[in-house]
């Protein structure tokens, strides 16, 4: 598992290069377009089409991200009512939610980080084992498994227009390869791989 201060700093690099990237922007445009004129047609045109394809992918990225943390917000909620109604509602219920919800934009482990000690506290500590075991099972099937192998690459699919299994393998391999940065780098290598090797 990533330790939380190297993702942390990863997270940390990644928004202030993207804040100075967005406050640049119209001076690297600026730029790359004096360049891409100087090139030949041929050159030109294959460099704008890959760049066009990258803003749509950060753009899609971000969209699936966002759309993921919301349902999985929601799921959260619902669930962890439920259990809450089965058994003892759970304390703190809304900070638990608001967690889970910036944890799903960190795809594996992430949401591991959270409903896994509130199960153990009930488990161990809570003297609650029932409640424990259905903290722990629910957060394994809907808060992991299930987003990650199907809600993150069919939302994914939609929102870049690939397929969900090009998605899939970019927000899977992608982090476990490249760390966060890999969250936006694996889609993006992948897809750019596919239309070059289509395209070009």
């Amino acid at each position: 598992f990533v330790s939380l201060p190297a993702i942390l700093i990863d997270v940390g690099i990644f928004l202030v290069t993207a804040i100075f990237l967005y406050k640049d922007r119209s001076k690297i445009s600026s730029k790359a377009d004096e360049v891409l004129n100087s090139l030949p047609e041929t050159e030109e045109h294959i460099i704008r089409s890959l760049i066009d394809s990258i803003h749509g992918i950060f753009q899609g990225v971000f969209i699936t991200q966002a759309i993921v943390a919301i349902i999985l917000g929601i799921v959260a909620a619902a669930g962890f009512y439920m259990i809450g109604v089965l058994t003892t509602p759970i304390d703190l219920l809304p900070i638990w939610v608001i967690l889970i919800m910036i944890a799903s934009l960190l795809p594996l482990v992430a949401n591991f980080m959270f409903y896994m000690p509130l199960g153990l506290y009930s488990l161990i500590l809570g003297a609650e084992p029932v409640k424990g075991i259905l903290i722990i099972s629910f957060g394994i099937v809907f808060l992991q498994i299930l987003p990650e192998l199907l809600l993150r690459p069919w939302v994914g699919s939609k929102s870049l227009d690939e397929h969900p299994l090009i998605i899939f393998l970019g927000f899977l391999a992608g982090p476990l390869v490249l760390g966060v940065k890999g969250l936006i780098l694996g889609p993006l290598i992948l897809i750019l791989t596919k239309q070059f090797a289509f395209n070009y």
